[in-house]
């Protein structure tokens, strides 16, 4: 072996043992790493269009990709001061505009009492909360509370506690989403009457749970479709703490028991239940031995709601391993930066506030697993150079 190759190969694998070794046991830095997301991804929406882009990938990545990197870009602003603050509030006005564009909202016809139906309603109420909270001028917090107020208005007057999203189709993840929104106006700046009709809203959907979670669709009655699915069920438990924290804690160790899983070494969310083998689809990603890599990345966000903290930072800091993540001028990115959407469910899910630490029994991973290959090809290595 040519002696420069050799020493190639050497530091090659040595830093890619030492940065494994790192992400497994070093700080996680979150709030940093927060900030340094939404830097890039404000830069990437602003001038290279990536909700758009995104937009041509998913049916929903447009929204998802504005309004998750609003939250986000939010919370990193919570806390600071002077210029900093000031340039943040003015990215989370931004993408509440955007969110509101002809571009985005002709994607969703009026459905479910609303303009363009209970996914855009609950993503837009969520944009408008986190931009009032950062603001509170009374036009900001005002345009929550009617928000607010549309929502409630429709669910009151549905047929079934699940409005639709698109016509015709309905998703119980939506509903829970928007009513989130709600109960998370009400506690920032008040809603009249919302907290009563929260209570009404529990009582009618808690009975329609299939297995002890909520279906994936339903029909426009409200009766399921699907059985639970991790893709609904890991965003449903990210925001039903807001509005029953004693029901979602009910949840959480349904989901946890029958959706995370260790696979290869590595701890993964399934899109189907353990030992279903059914396929993925535009919701989930592709599937590897039935996990979803979104999947992984939005139950981050649950388990940080429900005090699960173990389990949040092993899939964290196994997301820092795989994705590759960038880190040039204060920006950082994942999987160079292919995919906006996704860096921006991960740095809303992360930036979550993490609830008191309640730790569960769930699987973790064998980090030697995610060492040995690095380990193993320096040793063959050593032993070729030390031949030659």
């Amino acid at each position: 072996m040519r002696r420069g190759l050799w020493w190639a190969l050497v530091v090659a694998l040595t830093l890619g043992a030492a940065r494994t070794a790192w992400y497994a046991v070093g700080p996680l830095s979150e709030d940093a790493r927060v900030t340094a997301q939404v830097q890039w991804l404000n830069r990437e929406i602003g001038q290279d269009a990536a909700a758009e882009r995104m937009q041509q990938l998913f049916p929903e990545g447009a929204a998802f990709t504005l309004s998750l990197t609003a939250i986000a870009t939010s919370r990193a602003a919570d806390g600071i001061q002077g210029p900093a603050r000031r340039s943040l509030v003015a990215e989370v006005e931004r993408r509440n505009v955007e969110l509101r564009t002809d571009a985005v909202t002709a994607t969703f016809p009026a459905a479910g009492g609303l303009d363009h139906g209970v996914f855009l309603a609950a993503w837009q109420l969520h944009t408008q909360l986190a931009l009032a909270r950062l603001t509170t001028s009374p036009s900001d917090v005002q345009t929550a509370v009617e928000g607010a107020r549309r929502i409630l208005a429709a669910v009151e007057e549905g047929d079934s506690p699940f409005l639709e999203a698109y016509p015709g189709q309905s998703w119980p993840v939506d509903t829970v989403v928007a009513m989130a929104a709600v109960a998370e106006v009400d506690a920032a700046f008040g809603v009249p009457g919302a907290r009563e009709a929260l209570a009404r809203w529990v009582e009618r959907a808690q009975p329609l749970t299939v297995d002890g979670l909520l279906p994936h669709r339903a029909t426009p009655l409200g009766m399921p479709l699907d059985g639970p699915r991790g893709s609904s069920s890991s965003l449903i438990l990210a925001f039903l703490p807001s509005i029953d924290a004693q029901w979602s804690g009910q949840m959480w160790p349904v989901f946890r028991d029958g959706f995370v899983t260790r696979v290869a070494g590595a701890v993964g969310v399934r899109e189907h239940p353990v030992g279903s083998d059914q396929p993925g689809d535009v919701d989930s990603g592709p599937l590897v031995a039935g996990v979803s890599l979104s999947v992984s990345t939005v139950t981050v966000a649950a388990a940080r709601a429900h005090g699960d903290l173990t389990l949040a930072s092993d899939l964290v800091r196994q997301a820092e391993v795989a994705g590759v993540p960038v880190d040039v001028a204060g920006e950082r990115r994942y999987a160079f930066g292919v995919l906006s959407v996704g860096d921006a469910f991960l740095a809303w899910a992360r930036s979550v506030p993490p609830a008191p630490s309640q730790d569960g029994p769930a699987p973790r991973p064998l980090w030697w697993a995610s060492l040995a290959p690095w380990l193993v090809g320096l040793a063959v290595v050593l032993t070729l150079g030390r031949r030659s």
